[in-house]
Formats: structure tokens, C-alpha cells, sequence
């Protein structure tokens, strides 16, 4: 059902994109880094069936939300939050008609040895150990690392335990951690 949603909407762009014409030239588009792999299917499907071409610029909802402020040339913003869109629609730089929500997101705890789908409780339990360590999203740059450490927040974990949490870092060359 998503997949069939975002075809449309990338069927959509094609025939709404300033200056586009059906058949012809490229699409520039914003997407969330946690869309990647999703998209780039969809859209090798998208260029193969219509010809047109699509240029995927992948970043961060923050860092794509500070380019289309900067100026950049986008066509679409497949954002990973409706915060950032919304702050763009009442800045002027996008519009409220052209809003679309294309997926819905769902927070997880992942732990690799588990045997059971981990809640609260294993989190509390594998941030006891000092040694061991929980990755996210930086909450400051994507939606994920904040809701994250609103969940973190929720449960009292997060102050005591920020030693343990590795923030991904985003820079314009390559995804490093800290």
C-alpha cells in the first residue's frame, strides 16, 4: 500500500514540477536518509517507466530543511517529520495544498542476541551494564533520534545513561559517530 502511495506520488511530481515537462528532464528531490533504500527502488522503477530522471539529494530532515531555506533547487522534500514542513509552508517556501503524508514511522528497540521483541524493561535492563552502548539518530538533526530521546526522557533513562548512547553525526562527507 506505501509503495503504490509513493509511486503516485512520484507520478505526481513528474506532473506538477515547475517547469518539468511529462517525459523530459530531471526531478531534484530532497529525501530523508531514512527513506534511502525505499526510495532509490521506487525511483529506478519511476526513471525506467517514464524516462524522466530523478536526482536524490539524501540528508538529514534538518540538513535537507537548511538547504531548501539556503536555496536549494529542490522539486520535492520527502521529509522524515510534518515539523519541518509545516515551518517551510509558513515561511513561503512551500505550500499547504501540495502537503502530502507518504508513510507513517515507528520507533523500535532493537537488541541483537533477543528473544523476545525488547520493550522498557530490556531497555532499563541493558543500560544497567555500563559497557554496553545504544546507537540513534542525532535527536537535534533527524525525527527518529528525537523521538528517541523523548522516549529516553520518558522512561528517566536519559540523563543518567548519556554515556551509553552513540549519536550518529552527519557530515557533508560521510556518517561518522561519537
Amino acid at each position: 500500500m506505501v509503495k503504490r502511495r509513493l509511486e503516485s506520488i512520484l507520478l505526481a511530481l513528474a506532473l506538477m514540477a515547475p517547469g518539468l515537462a511529462v517525459g523530459a528532464d530531471t526531478l531534484r528531490l530532497a529525501v530523508a536518509a531514512n527513506f534511502r533504500a525505499c526510495f532509490e527502488q521506487l525511483a529506478d522503477r519511476y526513471q525506467t517507466e517514464t524516462g524522466n530522471r530523478i536526482e536524490p539529494s539524501y540528508a538529514s530532515t534538518g540538513i535537507l530543511y537548511a538547504q531548501i531555506i539556503a536555496g536549494a533547487p529542490f522539486d520535492a522534500f520527502f521529509s522524515a517529520d510534518s515539523k519541518r514542513v509545516e515551518k517551510l509552508v509558513e515561511q513561503g517556501f512551500a505550500s499547504a495544498a501540495d502537503r502530502i503524508t507518504y508513510a507513517f514511522g515507528r520507533l523500535v528497540l532493537w537488541i541483537p542476541a533477543a528473544r523476545e521483541a525488547p520493550d522498557a524493561r530490556h531497555l532499563a535492563a541493558l543500560l544497567e551494564d555500563p559497557r554496553q552502548r545504544l546507537a540513534m539518530a542525532n535527536p537535534n538533526l533527524a525525527p527518529y533520534g528525537r523521538a528517541a530521546r523523548d522516549t529516553l526522557e520518558h522512561l528517566g533513562l536519559w540523563q543518567d545513561h548519556r554515556r551509553q548512547f552513540v549519536i550518529a553525526r552527519v557530515s557533508a562527507r560521510h556518517c561518522t559517530t561519537s
